[in-house]
């Protein structure tokens, strides 16, 4: 997928305070399956530890996949802080079609 192609579908990943676990879920959604039309969104919620860092150093790796969404605060998890990307003139809208969510959770 080129960076000028829209993806069928934008994976929509909420973290928050999950730096241990962040590269191990990108990795999981890049390689663990065939299908391949998708972008990543890591949405930051006002994490605290060094999970941004993290995030940057994956869409590094991947930056024709991963696009990276702040939130200044922690606004809510999950639907509740993608629902808000709208009306936030600072995030980059989800190109795909489809947009499943995935929380980062400890224990992949």
């Amino acid at each position: 997928m080129e960076r000028d192609d829209k993806p069928l579908v934008s994976v929509i990943v909420t973290v928050y305070n999950r730096e241990k676990w962040i590269e191990k879920c990108v990795n999981h959604l890049l390689v663990e399956q065939t299908f391949q039309d998708f972008e990543i969104l890591l949405v930051d919620n006002g994490s605290t530890d060094h999970s941004v860092a993290v995030m940057k150093e994956c869409q590094k790796k991947h930056p024709e996949r991963i696009r990276i969404i702040l939130a200044s605060d922690n606004v809510g998890g999950g639907v509740k802080i993608c629902r808000q990307i709208p009306g936030r003139e600072e995030w980059k809208m989800p190109r795909g079609s489809i947009l499943p969510f995935v929380t980062v959770m400890t224990g992949f």
